[in-house]
């Protein structure tokens, strides 16, 4: 798999595919949105619209 041999940094890219099929229609407010993001959600300095980091073990 061509995950193992990429790295970022320095670090390896760890990474899964998500097969779950999801509820359409399901709407967040921009207020929750934002708090989540707050939360949950990091950006490198610089390229903050291609970069981000989830880091799901707060949810």
């Amino acid at each position: 798999m061509i995950l193992n041999r990429i790295t970022w940094k320095g670090n390896n890219i760890k990474a899964y595919l998500n097969t779950t099929t999801y509820e359409k229609g399901i709407e967040v407010s921009k207020r929750e949105f934002e708090r989540i993001e707050k939360d949950y959600v990091l950006r490198e300095k610089g390229i903050e619209k291609w970069s981000v980091i989830i880091n799901p073990s707060k949810i």
